[in-house]
């Protein structure tokens, strides 16, 4: 029970007051177990609402800034062609109208990917990687990304899509590294990503940058994320159990 295992029953032998106690022994277990059962699905519950919530804000943000920004770049783009000084306030009207579009889409990324619905998560996954070789082209990225993921429901592809994107931006922005290695593949009952590098050093041991996040996410979903350093590669593996109730059938 102190290892969290409330499934081995105590064998009820010997005296009277031995088997009483086994017996008593054995009902706290599986009160435990339904405890923990309890509190799995609350957070498993919490984490999709919260989900829900971010989709909500994600696409307001998407349908009604997006337009809106678009709109005052064009403006702005238009003054400074007509201006007579290329280099006037018009044009830092430009910048940061350019700038405004800029953050609403790293807030965007941030809150939710919108075209997970569209692209599927192994189609998602695959842009995000694009995305990563346009912002760092000297970084060699090797990827191994099941083509099986769309069938995963939408918080298991969620949380798929947020390690994957986290572990990436922690290699982009940290790591200083010559190559990356990114993989999310179904084996049997689990889901494993692996995200490593081959950067100098391991810079945060407890998991800063977003990673503490992602770590309370998967142990919702009663899954492990660990950050080890190995031979000079950096390695962050996530496991997650696959259970019929997460697999998409429509």
């Amino acid at each position: 029970m102190r290892e969290g295992d409330y499934d081995a029953a105590i064998p009820l032998t010997g005296p009277p007051e031995i088997r009483e106690f086994c017996r008593e022994a054995n009902r706290l277990a599986a009160t435990f177990k339904q405890l923990s059962l309890d509190n799995r699905n609350l957070l498993r519950k919490l984490v999709s609402l919260q989900d829900e919530e971010r989709r909500r804000i994600a696409r307001e943000l998407h349908d009604e800034m997006g337009p809106l920004l678009f709109a005052v770049r064009a403006n702005a783009t238009a003054l400074s062609e007509n201006a007579s000084d290329s280099g006037g306030p018009s044009q830092g009207l430009v910048e940061a109208a350019e700038a405004l579009q800029q953050a609403n889409k790293r807030i965007l990324q941030g809150l939710s990917p919108l075209y997970l619905d569209e692209l599927g998560l192994s189609g998602s996954l695959d842009a995000l990687l694009r995305d990563a070789r346009k912002q760092a082209p000297s970084l060699r990225i090797r990827s191994n990304i099941g083509r099986d993921l769309d069938a995963l429901d939408s918080l298991l592809s969620q949380t798929t899509y947020r390690v994957t994107q986290e572990s990436v931006t922690n290699v982009l922005r940290h790591a200083n590294a010559s190559h990356m290695q990114v993989s999310a593949l179904i084996d049997g009952e689990n889901l494993r990503i692996e995200v490593t590098d081959d950067g100098p050093s391991l810079p945060d041991l407890k998991f800063g940058r977003g990673l503490t996040g992602m770590s309370e996410r998967v142990r919702a979903l009663d899954g492990k994320l660990e950050l080890s350093r190995e031979n000079g590669r950096t390695t962050v593996c996530c496991s997650l159990p696959i259970h019929p109730a997460t697999l998409d059938r429509s």
